[in-house]
């Protein structure tokens, strides 16, 4: 019974009428045929002796334009070619692949009848990519904006020809999005393209991600005394102090009073370095204003481990 309804595949005016039937004579621009009605289910190498006739009859139908797909259990059929579809690859960030169900539900059902939801993703372990790309020919600006309320980024560089070309060199998992799948299905469609945990996972599986990172010290000074507190601190830093200064901490272009407030607030520890010339040092006086205004409030925080004084002649 199998082998009969496979020898249909050979059967050119079954597959052509197959094709008008279920593309509506034509008319849609996305649609898929089951592998089923070939008898076979999750066979790979029969599917895709199933794929490469239909792109053979399409050619012969003059339908070339037409992309041929496969998954588990569908022949999926999309035309490439349809110049007034707008076109765009949203990407999402690979490690929160499992947060983005509700939006790929959601873009589902903007995208036209006609249009193709590609969901793709790249399980190389030096470049990971996830996104989806889309094409339809309505509710494009609120696909958009939908995109932009997840935070996800749009990327008009990149679409169906491009994922193609990237499958020939094993770069993409590829599952096509079915205009009528449940939220469930969208949930099953991911698992089948990606490789590996999300973040949300791992983390579940007991892998932690933030980096143990010694205490730190913040050092407050006056730059006249720059040259005597540079020794005190490269000695400080070879018997493995983790210290915070501003020679160091900020770099060209960064705002001071911003970085120095990060740096109080990033601390354990302050060490204050005193001098006549203390009095004279505007961020000095500020930094030590912000101390002990941090240790008499009980607002915010300040030190966790208390401070140190150290006068300097």
């Amino acid at each position: 019974m199998i082998e009969e309804k496979f020898e249909k595949i050979y059967d050119f005016e079954f597959c052509k009428n197959l094709l008008e039937q279920t593309r509506n004579n034509w008319k849609k621009m996305r649609f898929e045929i089951k592998q089923s009605i070939f008898g076979i289910s999750q066979e790979y190498n029969l599917a895709y002796l199933i794929k490469m006739s239909f792109e053979t009859y399409l050619k012969k139908l003059k339908k070339s334009q037409i992309m041929v797909k496969l998954d588990e259990q569908n022949i999926t059929f999309i035309n490439r070619m349809n110049l007034m579809k707008k076109k765009v690859a949203i990407r999402i960030p690979y490690e929160n692949y499992d947060t983005s169900y509700d939006f790929l539900n959601e873009v589902n059902q903007l995208v036209s009848s006609d249009g193709a939801v590609a969901l793709f993703a790249n399980n190389i372990p030096y470049s990971l990519e996830y996104g989806v790309v889309i094409e339809t020919l309505n509710n494009f600006e609120e696909i958009n904006k939908l995109a932009e309320k997840y935070s996800y980024q749009l990327d008009y560089s990149f679409g169906i020809t491009e994922l193609a070309e990237g499958m020939q060199h094993q770069q993409y998992n590829v599952a096509d999005i079915g205009q009528f799948m449940t939220l469930e299905d969208i949930k099953l469609r991911v698992s089948t393209v990606v490789l590996f945990d999300s973040k949300t996972g791992l983390e579940n599986k007991g892998v932690g991600f933030r980096r143990p990172q010694k205490k730190k010290v913040f050092i407050s000074y006056s730059h006249k005394n720059k040259e005597k507190v540079s020794g005190i601190v490269s000695q400080l830093q070879a018997f493995g102090l983790n210290v915070w200064w501003d020679q160091q901490d900020i770099d060209f272009g960064d705002s001071i009073m911003e970085s120095i407030q990060e740096g109080v607030n990033d601390s354990d520890l302050w060490l204050v370095f005193l001098s006549s010339a203390t009095l004279d040092s505007v961020n000095a006086r500020e930094e030590l204003k912000t101390f002990y205004n941090r240790v008499i409030s009980s607002r915010g925080p300040y030190p966790k481990n208390g401070s140190s004084f150290v006068w300097i002649r």
